[in-house]
C-alpha cells in the first residue's frame, strides 16, 4: 500500500515539531486510508479506540522501553521530550529493574 504522492523530505519526520506547534492537526489522509484498509478503525467510529499517528508514537516508545536496550534518558532523547516527566510514563515498562535495585540493599546487608 502506497500513498498517492511522495512525502517531501522536510515532512518525513512526522513527530518533530516547532516549539509550541504540532506538525499535524490530524492524521494525513494516506494514514487514515491505511488504517481503514487494515481494519484498524473502530466500526462504531469511537475515537477512543482509533489508531492514530500518536498511537504509533506511543507504541514506538513502549516497545523500546520493553526491549530493555535503551535507558530512560535515551528514550527521552529519541522521543524528543523536553523533560523527563513526560518520559516517566514509560518507566514501568523497563524490564527487571525492580529486582536489580532491591538486591543493592541485600548486598549491603550481606
Amino acid at each position: 500500500m502506497r500513498c498517492s504522492k511522495p512525502i517531501a523530505a522536510d515532512q518525513r519526520n512526522l513527530f518533530s515539531s516547532s516549539p509550541g506547534r504540532r506538525r499535524f492537526r490530524e492524521d494525513p489522509a494516506c494514514f487514515q486510508t491505511a488504517v481503514r484498509k487494515l481494519n484498524l478503525a473502530p466500526e462504531d467510529g469511537d475515537s477512543l479506540y482509533a489508531v492514530t499517528l500518536h498511537t504509533m508514537r506511543h507504541t514506538f516508545a513502549s516497545w523500546l522501553a520493553q526491549s530493555g536496550k535503551v535507558t530512560l534518558m535515551e528514550l527521552q532523547k529519541l522521543m524528543r521530550h523536553k523533560n523527563i516527566t513526560m518520559t516517566m510514563r514509560y518507566a514501568h515498562l523497563f524490564p527487571g529493574q525492580e529486582s536489580e535495585k532491591l538486591s543493592i540493599i541485600g548486598d549491603m546487608l550481606a
